[in-house]
């Protein structure tokens, strides 16, 4: 039996998406694309988040509305398109009026920052689940997929890794929320997904992934999909500040590279276009971080400033 989600996909779903001339790109991406005219693709991609999951009991419900959209957008973001429209399902074991409109607003709020109308859905009785379908655009041809990268491209992530990771955990072993830093409760549970700094990518990376499930996982769909192996420097790691105050440094890499919830990119660049890179995002005003190249063979060498290699095994968020 499949035990972990892509075995799930590739064992019973991928053989139910033929090809279809104007299916740019299917199952096994950020986003599926899709042809609708001349010069503009269809991105649609979808998230569910489940009680006691995703979220637990104690999640304002301002915070859950607003992170089930967010986790979404990043998903346009990765695939360097800009975000349109949204469905919402809903499953709510009761009504709850005030729940409701706490949940409307952190959605709503989201929305509105970065242009999302919501344009159905659906509702019904049960176990606390939120399902989001996300629609975006992009240029035509322009999409950023996992499969394009080679041999001697750059790999990037913008921002820093850890903190939100670092507060599901903490969450999960039942802490007081009071001592958790609140940078890392933020970061948890408002995400702000990178289009800006995917919209600048899509003329400049190979290939590009939202780190959603830890650095660890994410960066190896990349290598994966384009049958290639990466050279990370652990010193050049943007680990968050905060988790390295809050954690020994037996766990920070572990923290940084598989806990997950980041929603920061993962991008590959050419080696000469590199300061073409740090030129245009510069002006985004959010950091991005040089931490490795792509080589040939398979899976991911995670090196000391010395060159040495170090075996970590990190396999990041496991949906089963």
């Amino acid at each position: 039996m499949p035990d972990r989600e892509f075995d799930l996909i590739d064992r019973y779903f991928s053989r139910l998406s033929p090809a279809d001339t104007n299916v740019s790109c299917g199952i096994g991406d950020d986003a599926a694309v899709i042809k609708i005219s001349h010069d503009q693709e269809l991105l649609v991609s979808v998230d569910s988040l489940i009680e006691d999951v995703h979220f637990s009991r104690s999640s304002m419900a301002y915070d859950i509305g607003y992170k089930s959209l967010a986790v979404n957008i990043s998903d346009i973001a990765a695939m360097g398109g800009v975000p349109r429209w949204a469905t919402l399902a809903l499953a709510l074991p009761n009504v709850d009026p005030d729940w409701l409109q706490a949940f409307a607003s952190g959605f709503a709020d989201i929305a509105d920052k970065y242009g999302v109308v919501l344009v159905g859905g659906d509702t019904t009785q049960g176990p606390l689940s939120i399902t989001v379908q996300i629609m975006g655009t992009v240029d035509r041809g322009h999409s950023l997929l996992r499969s394009g990268t080679s041999p001697g491209d750059k790999i990037f992530v913008s921002g820093c890794l850890g903190a939100a990771g670092f507060a599901c955990n903490a969450l999960k072993e039942n802490r007081d929320i009071h001592t958790i830093p609140l940078p890392c409760l933020q970061r948890l549970h408002r995400p702000e997904p990178r289009v800006a700094l995917g919209a600048c990518l899509h003329d400049l990376a190979t290939a590009a992934i939202d780190i959603s499930d830890g650095l660890a996982a994410d960066l190896d769909h990349i290598l994966k999909s384009s049958a290639v192996a990466a050279r990370v420097q652990l010193e050049s790691l943007p680990v968050c500040e905060v988790l390295e105050n809050q954690v020994d440094n037996a766990l920070v890499w572990r923290t940084a590279l598989a806990a997950g919830d980041d929603y920061e990119l993962c991008f590959t660049i050419p080696a000469e276009r590199q300061a073409e890179l740090e030129q245009k995002s510069g002006a985004l005003d959010h950091p991005i971080t040089c931490i490795g190249e792509i080589t040939t063979g398979e899976g991911i060498h995670w090196l000391q400033a010395s060159g040495a290699e170090v075996k970590l095994a990190l396999h990041g968020y496991q949906h089963f």
